[in-house]
């Protein structure tokens, strides 16, 4: 798969190497990590608006995940929604469209959207399941 992959572009080729799949496991570690720092945080301090900080990182999150997706679909083309991992990938996309949504929120708002925003925070723990994907590979 890797090879042929690999002719359709560079690009195709990394997202089928297995460093590709160890560096997405890698960031699914931290992410779980930075939530639990991040939920640590809203418990601790419910009336307090969340540092910039946090908000930072979990654009950068937002970002490297939105692209991890993108370089799939594209090495991947129609198997990445009708291959053998179809159920994974369908999976990864739900939860980066939640998160895309909560990020444009984020831009249009002026308010802060901590409270507004909690049940789409809960469903971002969702990622957590996504290292059963690691574990099982």
């Amino acid at each position: 798969v890797e090879l042929a992959l690999s002719k359709r572009g560079p690009l195709c080729g990394i997202a089928a190497h297995e460093h590709f799949d160890h560096m997405a496991g890698i960031f699914i570690l931290l992410n779980i990590v930075f939530v639990c720092v991040q939920a640590d945080f809203v418990a601790r301090n419910p009336l307090e608006p969340q540092p910039t900080s946090l908000i930072a990182v979990e654009t950068v999150f937002f970002f490297v995940f939105f692209f991890e997706l993108l370089l799939r679909i594209l090495a991947y083309r129609r198997d990445f929604f009708c291959g053998e991992e179809w159920r994974w990938n369908f999976f990864d996309a739900a939860i980066v469209a939640v998160t895309s949504f909560e990020e444009i929120l984020k831009l249009i708002s002026h308010t802060r959207l901590d409270s507004n925003l909690t049940s789409l925070r809960l469903l971002r723990i969702l990622k957590i399941t996504r290292v059963i994907r690691i574990v099982r590979v």
